[in-house]
């Protein structure tokens, strides 16, 4: 695995995107989780994920997979919904994602 960059800083923030459609994803991010918590301690992991109903039992396979890789480590969940835009047929990648009508989460590590 690589190390993080160095940094005049110790502190920082590592915001992870995984894709939900990849288990091998999934495992990834975990593993990562464990390497920041022992190799760059004053690192925060952020982690992204869709609040969709068709996710939900590999989002909750992610958060179990955190607790168990990460005992004693607090982990924050927080959500937010955006609202669609009147008249919002679709998106594009250079649609600004606040005018994406979805639901999300974001996972903190706290250690």
């Amino acid at each position: 695995t690589k190390q993080p960059p160095r940094l005049s800083h110790r502190r920082g923030l590592v915001f992870v995107d995984p894709a939900y459609q990849d288990g091998a994803d999934l495992e990834r991010t975990v593993r990562l989780a464990g390497h920041l918590r022992t190799s760059w301690r004053a690192a925060r992991m952020a982690v992204w994920y869709p609040v969709r109903p068709e996710l939900s039992a590999k989002v909750d396979g992610l958060h179990q997979g955190l607790r168990e890789a990460l005992p004693g480590v607090g982990i924050l969940a927080a959500g937010i919904t955006l609202p669609p835009e009147p008249g919002f047929e679709g998106g594009s990648p250079r649609t600004p994602p606040v005018l994406v009508p979805c639901s999300v989460g974001v996972l903190l590590t706290i250690w």
